[in-house]
């Protein structure tokens, strides 16, 4: 029933007039277990928009794949309200991977574009918020036991990327408990998605610039380093 589903939304984001493909794409979500009418018709509606399938490669159905099993996976398992359809997403990889078998498919990606390890859910939505959380960093800096295990770790000899390295693993175990709580993923990844984040106000606010200036002195590292 999702391939079905699949071609028939293809088909109505080209001609959203096809009645025939309207009926193949209720019967297909019947088949798959949406029994409310409302809901069916609800999925529907963005549907002919010409957003879903790809404008510039229309023949590659990997977007629509993707935002079907949204759908399904999010209606199904109720993860969204009623009033809620996923996005549409295109992908580079859709158009250079088409006729790859889904194992290829991963198989090649996972190859050329590293995994990302997740970053937590955290966010820093403004430059006041960023200084404050700066501050706290401070505190942190400043303590014995942070400038106990700065100091070993340049007393220790090694390369200057293994420094950055282990300087990142140490600042992150050091801010667990200022990043965590936030909802940044523990270790290296949460502070990577934070300083991407706060590099946004480093560049445009001069309080923040300032403190940054502050924070990597106590530390020994340029912070942008610590991404």
């Amino acid at each position: 029933p999702k391939s079905a589903l699949r071609d028939a939304v293809a088909a109505l984001e080209l001609d959203r007039g096809l009645s025939s493909a309207e009926d193949v794409a209720t019967e297909a979500m019947t088949e798959i277990g949406f029994k409310d009418p409302g809901i069916i018709q609800k999925i529907l509606e963005p549907i002919g928009s010409g957003r879903i399938l790809d404008p510039g490669a229309p023949l590659i159905l990997r977007c629509i794949d993707r935002w079907v099993g949204e759908v399904v996976d999010n209606y199904l398992n109720k993860q969204v309200s009623e009033n809620q359809l996923p996005l549409p997403t295109h992908m580079p990889s859709d158009r250079y991977l088409d006729g790859l078998d889904e194992e290829t498919r991963q198989a090649v990606i996972k190859y050329y574009i590293p995994e990302q390890q997740f970053g937590g859910t955290g966010i820093v939505s403004s430059a006041s918020e960023c200084l404050d959380l700066m501050k706290k960093w401070e505190e942190v800096f400043a303590g014995a036991e942070f400038q106990a295990k700065r100091k070993a770790l340049w007393d220790r000899p090694m390369s200057y990327p293994a420094r950055i390295q282990e300087t990142r693993t140490v600042v992150a175990e050091s801010l667990k408990g200022v990043l965590e709580p936030m909802g940044f993923a523990p270790g290296r990844p949460g502070l990577s998605r934070i300083v991407k984040q706060m590099q946004v106000f480093w560049s445009n606010d001069k309080a923040c610039a300032n403190k940054a200036l502050d924070l990597e002195e106590m530390a020994d590292v340029s912070l942008a380093d610590l991404e």
